[in-house]
C-alpha cells in the first residue's frame, strides 16, 4: 500500500532530506549556511516547496563530508530535476543569480508604474484646478517636453487653456537635489 507521498507513476519519496543554503561567512573565512530539513518529500514536492527560495542547482554532498571541506569551485551542482535525491541526503543548495535580476526588472517596472500614475493623478488635479478658476475648456496636452530658449524640458505633464497653462512636475520625495531640479526647470520655462 502507497504512501500519501508516494502516487502512481511518480518517483518514490525520499526522506530526512535536508537543504543547505549558504549565508555568507564567520570572521575566520568558514562558510555559514541556514538548513531547512524536509522528513519526507517527492521530487515535485521539494521544487514546490523551494521555487520561491530562487534554488538554481543542488549538490549532494558525501555522507559525513561538511560543506566547508568542499572545494565549491569544483563542485557540480544540478537542476532540481536532475540530481539524485537519497534517503538522509544534505544537499548545498545554490541561488539562480537570473532570478534576483528578474525581481530587480519587475521592481524598476513597479516603481516606474506608479511614477506614472501619480503624474497622471497630478495632471488630473491640474485639469480640475483651471476648471474651477474659470477655464472650462482645460485639457491635457500629450507633450511632455517644452522647447525653450536655454533647450528642452521634460516635464510630468502640461494642462492648458486659454490664455493659460499649468506644468505638472511629479516628485514623489522632495530632496534638496529634485527642489534644484525644479528651480532650474521653472528658470528655463520663464
Amino acid at each position: 500500500m502507497g504512501s500519501i507521498l508516494e502516487t502512481a507513476g511518480e518517483e518514490p519519496a525520499r526522506f530526512n532530506i535536508k537543504l543547505l543554503f549558504p549565508t555568507g561567512n564567520t570572521g575566520t573565512g568558514q562558510p555559514t549556511f541556514t538548513t531547512r530539513k524536509f522528513a519526507g518529500v517527492t521530487r515535485e514536492s521539494l521544487k514546490g516547496a523551494t521555487v520561491p527560495l530562487g534554488i538554481g542547482g543542488l549538490n549532494l554532498l558525501p555522507a559525513g563530508v561538511a560543506p566547508a571541506e568542499l572545494a565549491l569551485d569544483e563542485v557540480e551542482f544540478n537542476t532540481p530535476d536532475d540530481v539524485e535525491l537519497v534517503d538522509g541526503g544534505t544537499y548545498l543548495v545554490t541561488q539562480s543569480v537570473a532570478s534576483n535580476h528578474e525581481q530587480v526588472d519587475t521592481l524598476q517596472c513597479w516603481q516606474d508604474s506608479h511614477i506614472e500614475a501619480d503624474q497622471v493623478v497630478g495632471v488630473k488635479h491640474a485639469v480640475a484646478k483651471l476648471r474651477a478658476s474659470g477655464h472650462p475648456e482645460a485639457k491635457v496636452l500629450c507633450a511632455k517636453e517644452l522647447k525653450t530658449d536655454a533647450g528642452m524640458v521634460e516635464v510630468g505633464g502640461i494642462v492648458i487653456a486659454k490664455g493659460c497653462s499649468s506644468i505638472v512636475e511629479n516628485k514623489t520625495k522632495l530632496t534638496a537635489e529634485a527642489a534644484a531640479s525644479l528651480v532650474d526647470k521653472i528658470a528655463m520655462i520663464r
